[in-house]
């Protein structure tokens, strides 16, 4: 992955405090965009993420700093939370401001208050004496600039090695927000994370961006480029990677924007501490976890068969067309009865049976292939799917597919087993419980007979 040298002194970081008031009075919407003609100045908008130290709450922010209104029609600087549990907060400073000049601000509102100070050009914000419903607070906040759009991400972490910390161990929800900019391409990244009731600001840095259709994934690390450090905790470097996919259409109905990966520390009294950070929020992507279609997809999903893949060409034949060894030799990697697979979604290479049993000479009545848990913590929405073919199946033909939930099978489902002669294809599609840290799949294959074919493939997991 590429290094990105970062700038700390090109991030402008803003620690802040909101509460909830009507929103009648506010001049305010989240998503308004940066005015080229303020991209200098003390006046326009500002966004980023925040959270309570005591992890609590979490929202993304935006302000906004208009200039004064010469009409009856005064518009006062305005700021807006939106929680990941969907509430919106509003606050209001009561004071004009004018352009170009160093700015003294007291916002304030029902449950929240904080004084905020900003050069004349808009850099080197300050805010002190931060509360939000007698809690103390934390944002990061930077200034949206026309050449520099800001997005924020809320999220958290969690630890699966935890050494026994008291925090972590626990399962407790902690913060992990990151602010963008810009979110679409090579840029910097500011990271806001809580850990017992204290908040660590951090630094990374996004590139190695690539687009698929309408989703764009892209790399995203901590450090300045020179250092893999985003921040320091009890004298203790914490490093992160992941990555961050968004829909690079249009904003519009399709907006999305996922963070997620994993991170570590080396702690003082509990040694190697290690686990995943994942964002919140309904619009997130649809993220690939992992996948095995036999042609180099990625991530991949590996698996194993507990019998060995063989080939006696068209006399019996189990494994991958066009990679398993031809045994004995001389016989095709794609067996000619492989063309008995015509479903359109099973091209390439994919796994090919023909008289599993082979009349004993390699084979085995059943097969069982399981495929590797793969990390879900933090996802939610989590599917697996598959594309499959079979032809001339009977009696006792027929498959078996079991999702394998933190280390217990789950509910099986089965095709075939039916008398007769029986041809079928489709996609199977096994839906996920919320809440699962792990998730695999065991796939359990039973034909005999030389005129029965087989075909699986693209096998996927993905979440949001």
């Amino acid at each position: 992955m590429r290094r990105i040298l970062l700038a700390l002194s090109a991030i402008s970081l803003l620690v802040v405090s909101c509460s909830k008031d009507n929103s009648e009075d506010y001049n305010q919407d989240f998503n308004l965009k940066a005015d080229v003609r303020l991209d200098q100045s003390n006046l326009g908008i500002y966004k980023g993420v925040f959270t309570t130290n005591n992890a609590e709450y979490r929202a993304k922010v935006s302000v906004s700093i208009p200039a004064t209104s010469r009409t009856a029609d005064v518009k006062f600087p305005t700021a807006i939370l939106e929680l990941s549990n969907g509430e919106v907060y509003f606050l209001k400073a009561e004071e004009n401001v004018n352009a170009d000049q160093n700015t003294y601000l007291h916002f304030s509102s029902v449950a929240a208050s904080f004084d905020f100070n900003v050069q004349a050009d808009g850099s080197n914000p300050i805010v002190e004496n931060v509360y939000f419903k007698d809690l103390e607070s934390d944002i990061i906040l930077l200034k949206e600039t026309s050449f520099a759009p800001v997005t924020p991400l809320t999220g958290t972490f969690e630890c699966g090695t935890c050494g026994g910390h008291p925090i972590l161990g626990t399962g407790a929800t902690q913060t992990f927000n990151f602010v963008f900019t810009p979110a679409d391409g090579t840029g910097t990244i500011a990271t806001q994370m809580t850990l017992a009731s204290a908040v660590y600001t951090g630094i990374g840095g996004q590139d190695g961006c690539v687009a698929d259709g309408t989703l764009t994934t892209c790399d995203i690390v901590s450090g300045d480029g020179v250092s893999t450090t985003g921040f320091m905790v009890n004298g203790n470097p914490v490093t992160w990677e992941g990555s961050h996919i968004f829909n690079n259409e249009p904003s519009g109905a399709n907006d999305c924007s996922t963070g997620y990966g994993t991170w570590q520390w080396m702690s003082n009294g509990y040694g190697l501490i290690e686990g995943t950070f994942k964002n919140d929020g309904a619009s997130t992507c649809e993220v690939t976890l992992a996948i095995q279609n036999f042609d180099g997809g990625t991530p991949t999903w590996n698996g194993a068969p507990d019998v060995p893949f063989f080939n006696n060409g068209t006399d019996g034949y189990f494994g991958i067309v066009g990679v398993t060894q031809s045994n004995p030799a001389g016989l095709p990697l794609v067996p000619t009865n492989s063309s008995n697979i015509t479903n359109p979604n099973i091209t390439g290479s994919y796994i090919f049976v023909s008289d599993l049993d082979d009349e004993g000479d390699n084979g085995a009545p059943s097969v069982i292939i399981t495929s590797q848990d793969i990390t879900t913590t933090g996802f939610t929405g989590v599917q697996i799917t598959f594309d499959y073919q079979i032809v001339g199946w009977d009696g006792a033909d027929g498959f078996t597919y079991t999702p394998v939930i933190d280390g217990v099978d789950g509910t099986s489902g089965s095709v075939g087993f039916t008398p007769g002669n029986f041809d079928d294809e489709g996609v199977i599609t096994i839906n996920i419980p919320d809440g699962s840290n792990t998730v695999g799949l065991k796939l359990e294959i039973e034909q005999n007979g030389n005129g029965d074919f087989g075909g699986f493939d693209n096998f996927k997991m993905t979440g949001n």
